[in-house]
């Protein structure tokens, strides 16, 4: 609009339109007021202009205020829970060595209970030898053959030995008779059943000929 009104006061002709030669004819009191008025109208659209755009400005940095706000938070919160699920992974993985050394420590016992309970049925003639640690350790399945072998061993030695002390042999010393004390009847058979475990037929008879002789002994003394 400004444009107009400067082609008006000022043509291509020259200032005032003084090539037309009818400088008389214009209102400039007219023009000016009509100038003003468009200058106003320009400043009102400009300031409205203005505001929706420093409105828009000052919503859009709320927003962003507000997002900063909510990240930091986000933020916190993530390193919170990052902290707890470590703590988490560390507890999970102490429960779960916890629990593989209670099942390992229950199959142990089950194991133990297993073989105590086959050893005392089927056996009890070698409940001594289990209680003094002597008898020989194998899987489950594989202990019944184990263990009857070895009573049958057993059997045969004692035998053996029964035989030569009734007909009179003497035993040669033992080699692990107890220093400063008297010999008991019952370290002679501990002596004995080691030399069984080791398969020493000839210990084991000295032995267990020493054992049924002190046997003999203490039985009279009581």
């Amino acid at each position: 609009m400004l444009g107009k009104l400067t082609n008006v006061l000022f043509d291509e002709s020259g200032a005032g339109g003084a090539g037309s030669g009818n400088s008389d004819s214009t209102d400039y009191k007219v023009l000016y007021d009509t100038t003003i008025a468009a200058k106003a109208q320009a400043d009102a659209e400009w300031q409205k202009r203005f505001g929706g755009l420093q409105a828009t400005y000052q919503k859009e940095q709320e927003a962003k205020t507000n997002a900063m706000t909510e990240l930091t938070t986000v933020r916190s919160m993530l390193e919170s829970n990052t902290k707890t699920l470590e703590t988490l992974n560390t507890e999970k993985t102490t429960l779960t060595t916890q629990v593989t050394e209670k099942d390992q420590a229950l199959s142990k016992a089950q194991a133990e209970l297993q073989r105590k309970t086959l050893i005392m049925k089927d056996y009890p003639q070698l409940i001594a030898f289990e209680a003094n640690g002597l008898l020989p350790d194998a899987p489950l399945e594989e202990l019944p053959a184990k263990l009857t072998l070895f009573r049958d061993s057993l059997g045969t030695i004692e035998n053996a030995a029964k035989q030569q002390h009734n007909a009179g042999g003497t035993p040669p010393d033992p080699a692990s008779k107890q220093q400063g004390a008297e010999r008991t009847a019952a370290a002679a058979l501990k002596d004995a059943q080691t030399a069984s475990i080791k398969g020493d037929v000839g210990t084991y008879q000295t032995f267990y000929k020493e054992y049924l002789e002190l046997s003999g002994k203490e039985s009279k003394k009581s």
